[in-house]
């Protein structure tokens, strides 16, 4: 054991020790092997210490990249067990509309603006940081599940030119300006282009992530009887 403990420190530099404690060099590792430990567990246990450590710290849970690493592993066991069980336990808080109750439960900050290649082109960006923690660790799964065909890109195009035309003649909007979201969801021009806009297009598939993940795993079910008849 003691050889072990000093080739993790010496040799591969896995670990530290700080004063009486061994810490990892990098988070990175801990993540890791948070993710393989959370991967080997049964079912019923991965959902409930899945769920604990989410839950107990949703913002540090959105930070770091263990449940990343975690889907990459193991896709069908992170949606059915840790994914589905946070959608469920979270709507559950909506008596509403799911759109709205999304909507302002991501509280997105807009902007229009220039960035990256400095070429001048406006383009609308969010502010990353606001919003309920949990949904921003849902968010962070969005890029699996959304499917956007050319035209849907160019109504996105369209709807947030629209947006930017309308809050400059009707609200005296400057572009590099910041506005909420949800100050505008009683203006009913403003919150549809909002909902037809990249932001909007994004908590839709929110809204039904649930259905999604339902589905697949009725898809998988349904090939898995096939095999069966075979």
């Amino acid at each position: 054991k003691r050889d072990y403990i000093d080739d993790l420190i010496n040799s591969l530099c896995v670990l530290y020790k700080d004063g009486l404690k061994y810490k990892f060099t990098h988070r990175s590792f801990q993540e890791y092997f948070t993710a393989v430990f959370l991967k080997e567990l049964p079912d019923s246990n991965m959902e409930q210490m899945g769920l604990h450590l989410i839950l107990k710290d949703p913002q540090k849970a959105k930070n770091d990249n263990t449940f990343m690493m975690l889907y990459d592993m193991s896709e069908e066991r992170v949606e059915q067990n840790i994914l589905l069980p946070l959608l469920e336990e979270f709507e559950s808080g909506c008596s509403g509309d799911m759109f709205d109750f999304y909507f302002v439960q991501r509280d997105p900050v807009f902007r229009f603006g220039s960035f990256d290649d400095g070429d001048g082109e406006v383009e609308l960006v969010i502010k990353s940081e606001t919003g309920n923690p949990v949904v921003l660790f849902l968010s962070n799964f969005l890029n699996h599940y959304v499917i956007r065909t050319k035209e849907t890109l160019e109504n996105i195009d369209s709807a947030a030119d629209a947006l930017l035309e309308h809050m400059q003649n009707e609200h005296d909007y400057e572009i590099e300006d910041d506005f909420c979201g949800t100050d505008f969801m009683d203006d009913p021009v403003v919150y549809k282009l909002m909902k037809q806009t990249w932001v909007g297009d994004r908590i839709n598939v929110l809204c039904n992530l649930k259905s999604i993940i339902k589905s697949k795993k009725k898809e998988t079910e349904i090939d898995l009887s096939s095999l069966l008849l075979i």
